[in-house]
């Protein structure tokens, strides 16, 4: 894929505004974010309650996805780019996600919502005009599967045939307890990491003062470093499956690595499963 068709500027964001065949969806860790801007005629998305079932903690199925994208006036040919607080971490979930249900243009607006108020670009504070609906078919799994499931790591575990990177940040790697202050949500029974997986944390992948993306250059010596070869499948994993989505994104996406899933049960599954082996 073309750096272009994963990841997009703020400025290809700004001249697409008004581009009927382009829709633009936030996808933010704080829901509140959204009134206070967004870009225009942007619609929020929810990574809880839209892309996941609050039941299961699944990717919500093909046919609930259906109806919200297409409620959001988002069709099967429809370029969709999202974007987001916390330097698009929820967005490239989100990205991943719809690449998961089938959805075949999804893009990123680099840098997320921080960068474009940056810029003091044009933005809006009140709900988008609702789209005139679409009926979007039903989607389907994508072609090349994109996701790990424990059983799929516990494999690797044993036949050490893929590399495992942990995108979460060093102190959790190291097995430090979770901070107190995170949402239950976020914290499995035990801390550690998977046994012989290698830390690439998916924030160093951008860069702290603009918010932006690494160039395509330090991200490839990034992960070149930890070891990671073209020619041995990866799976990522981090805390919920956000971090190891952006992972995902910059690996399969940006770089073309072949053949990358996300492990999207992740370390609340991995921390908080009978049996399973951990590492500190």
């Amino acid at each position: 894929m073309a750096e272009d068709e994963v990841v997009v500027s703020t400025s290809w964001a700004a001249a697409h505004l008004d581009d009927p065949h382009v829709r633009f969806l936030q996808v933010d860790d704080d829901e509140l974010l959204y009134a206070s801007g967004h870009l225009p005629g942007a619609h929020p998305l929810r990574w809880d309650r839209d892309l996941q079932a609050s039941w299961s903690r699944d990717v919500v199925e093909p046919a609930v996805l259906g109806a919200i994208l297409g409620r959001l006036g988002v069709g099967a040919d429809t370029t969709v780019v999202v974007y987001g607080d916390r330097s698009n971490l929820w967005a490239a979930y989100a990205w991943w996600a719809l690449r998961l249900r089938g959805h075949g243009d999804v893009r990123l607006m680099d840098g997320g919502w921080a960068r474009w108020a940056t810029e003091e670009r044009p933005f809006a504070t009140g709900p988008a005009t609702p789209p005139g609906a679409v009926t979007y078919p039903v989607p389907e799994m994508a072609d090349r599967p994109i996701r790990a499931t424990r059983g799929d790591v516990e494999a690797v575990l044993t036949s050490g045939q893929a590399m495992v990177i942990d995108a979460r940040s060093p102190d959790h790697y190291r097995g430090e307890p979770y901070p107190a202050i995170l949402p239950p949500l976020t914290g499995a029974h035990r801390s550690g990491r998977i046994p012989g997986s290698v830390n690439v944390p998916w924030a160093a992948m951008v860069d702290g003062d603009t918010g932006r993306l690494r160039s395509r250059g330090q991200l490839e010596t990034m992960f070149a470093e930890a070891g990671v070869r073209r020619d041995q499948p990866v799976i990522t994993y981090c805390i919920l499956g956000a971090g190891s989505a952006f992972a995902h994104l910059v690996l399969a996406g940006l770089l073309g690595h072949p053949a990358v899933t996300n492990y999207d049960g992740s370390w609340l599954e991995w921390g908080s499963s009978v049996g399973l082996p951990i590492e500190r």
